[in-house]
């Protein structure tokens, strides 16, 4: 698979500069940009980079869990994940309850999820301050992007309609007394591009969730 990428890549991207400028100094050039064209650009990047953002924060009392790796069912025939019903009702309570919750978010967006383990109990008293402080973090408890990954999976459907609007995502670990799993979700509150809207709007999750 990885030498039929490579060569894939050879045969669309090779002739490509690696160097940013060049690149965008070439695709001008082929492309004819104009004066009228480089006002529009000029106009665009100002609109999107003003675009109003919203940050919604979540605080889950739970201890951090990473989600099973998907099994094969031989009966059925399909994929499945352990604890993903669970995780799914959990999310659905949490929301319910929240009011500021209740909407779906549509539009790009970036997600940060900061989770706080059990302090270990063999700690001694100095390193569990410096643990509650986060001066000390824990190197060793669970892979990042599993975590990141189970609670970006919770979130989708009462909260995102589809995880891969998540441009940009941070799993951060740390130690805490009181264990727990903090979600920190910035959203765009307009669309930043017909395309993406386009995109995102002829998707079947965007349909079956939202309506055409």
């Amino acid at each position: 698979m990885l030498k039929r990428n490579t060569d894939l890549y050879k045969a669309k991207y090779d002739s490509v500069d690696k160097d940013s400028i060049s690149r965008i100094q070439k695709f001008m050039q082929e492309h004819k940009f104009t004066e009228k064209d480089m006002k529009k650009f000029t106009k665009e990047v100002d609109r999107i980079t003003n675009l109003e953002r919203e940050t919604i924060k979540l605080v889950l009392y739970i201890i951090p869990e990473t989600t099973p790796r998907p099994r094969y069912n031989f009966n059925h025939h399909n994929f499945y994940v352990m604890n993903a019903a669970s995780n799914n009702k959990f999310m659905k309570f949490v929301v319910d309850e929240e009011e500021m919750l209740q909407h779906y978010i549509v539009t790009p967006c970036e997600f940060t999820c900061r989770l706080y383990f059990p302090i270990p109990s063999d700690m001694n008293k100095v390193d569990t301050l410096l643990a509650e402080m986060g001066v000390i973090r824990p190197p060793i408890q669970k892979d990042w992007d599993n975590l990141g990954k189970t609670y970006s999976d919770m979130i989708q459907k009462w909260l995102l309609i589809n995880d891969a609007l998540i441009v940009r995502g941070v799993s951060e670990k740390y130690w805490s007394l009181k264990p727990r799993v903090e979600i920190e979700i910035t959203y765009l509150k307009e669309m930043d591009c017909k395309y993406n809207e386009r995109k995102i709007k002829g998707s079947k999750l965007y349909k079956d969730t939202i309506g055409s």
